[in-house]
């Protein structure tokens, strides 16, 4: 007779915007994706988003999102938690770059509604406090996986941030981290903590090299001539990405390579950056995670010029398509697309990287490979034991 196999139930939390699925929440849903596969664990998915108050919406002149309760997206089911942002805490985010306690308690209060999970798994800072709490209140173990900005940047620009930061680190059953370097920036703050790296991975099913023929057919559906050579960069308009680096970036390349036509995927004022540029760019924003492998595959090169990274999707999925990527040599975008196609942040850091991207863009080779511990199943894999461990210590 089969034995029956013990279920366990895991809350996972996203905090963000559930309408912009890039970067971080793309890293989620992946792993969410495959742990889901596991038959040992029952797995409902969260999302904590903010809507702004009246005063605040007037102010931004912005409409109240559609407060779904439900999306469903690629399959995953993501339960939408909506709380409030005041016209106060939206100041304080925008200069200090931090939520007030006041916001956090918002959240906290929420807390009750998971305490039938066996684990908690939160992402970055503001869910791992629910998690905490629910840790406090209900003896349930939580883990959190760290992302870029919430360990490089944020615990740097104030104290209160820091010193919740390490309270997570310190109480968290197991701490995940997406590169060695964010783990390294953690052992600064306190070394009290569990630890382990767990890397970013992609669906390698959608996201992979196409044929010849694929991208003729793709280039000439987008408008883009067979001698065009597409430049793209892609992700938010945000000062730590470098974007304003990205006119002069563009204007050094057009200026050595004619034929150049320049791309920026992502959501912000980017126009406003070329307004004193003759460059012309090609806007695309509202692009699905799902026509992702189709914009790279027809770009000849992504760039990455940021200040710091974590271990950035956009470096993982073109690599896997085969584009050409040239980035800062910052987070984990060395280990992924090769020391010699990434250029170290000093004063010779603009020209550097403008060189580089034109001799890339003069030998382009697509014949390039995803390391083999970036494959997301033998990620999972290592993730899983460790959540099964988690739960069975606290039973």
């Amino acid at each position: 007779m089969n034995e029956t196999i013990k279920t366990y139930r895991i809350a996972v939390f996203y905090s963000g915007n559930i309408y912009r699925q890039r970067g971080e929440f793309t890293a989620i849903h992946n792993r969410v994706k495959e742990i889901k596969k596991n038959n040992e664990f029952i797995v409902d998915v969260y999302s904590f988003s903010a809507y702004f108050d009246k005063l605040s919406s007037i102010i931004k002149g912005i409409k109240r999102p559609d407060m779904k309760e439900k999306m469903e997206i690629d399959g995953i089911t993501y339960n939408c938690i909506w709380y409030m942002r005041s016209h106060i805490d939206n100041i304080t985010h925008k200069l200090l770059r931090h939520r007030t306690a006041i916001e956090i308690n918002r959240i906290k209060r929420k807390a009750e509604m998971f305490k039938n999970y066996d684990l908690i798994y939160a992402n970055s800072l503001f869910s791992a406090h629910i998690g905490l709490e629910l840790k406090r209140k209900y003896n349930i173990p939580f883990v959190c996986t760290w992302h870029g900005s919430s360990i490089h940047t944020h615990p740097f620009k104030d104290k209160k941030v820091l010193k919740r930061t390490i309270k997570i680190l310190e109480n968290a059953d197991m701490n995940f981290f997406v590169n060695d370097e964010l783990l390294s920036i953690a052992k600064k703050f306190t070394n009290n903590f569990k630890s382990t790296v767990s890397y970013n991975g992609i669906d390698a099913e959608r996201f992979r090299r196409f044929s010849i023929e694929e991208r003729t057919v793709l280039r000439k559906k987008m408008g883009i001539e067979q001698n065009d050579k597409c430049i793209a960069f892609i992700g938010n308009c945000l000062p730590i990405k470098n974007v304003q680096y990205l006119p002069k970036l563009f204007s050094h390349i057009s200026n050595e390579i004619t034929n150049s036509k320049f791309y920026i995927i992502g959501d912000g004022a980017f126009a406003q950056l070329f307004s004193d540029y003759e460059i012309n760019v090609n806007y695309v924003n509202n692009i699905s995670n799902t026509e992702m492998p189709n914009w790279y595959n027809v770009m000849d090169l992504i760039v990455m010029p940021s200040k710091n990274e974590g271990l950035p999707m956009t470096c993982l999925e073109a690599t896997a398509c085969g584009t050409p990527f040239v980035g800062s040599r910052v987070g984990a975008i060395a280990d992924v697309v090769g020391f010699e196609n990434t250029v170290e942040r000093n004063s010779e850091f603009d020209e550097l990287f403008a060189t580089l991207c034109v001799k890339r863009l003069n030998n382009i080779k697509r014949n390039i490979e995803l390391p083999i511990k970036f494959r997301l199943l033998n990620i999972i894999k290592k993730e899983i034991e460790i959540l099964n461990t988690v739960i069975k210590n606290n039973k």
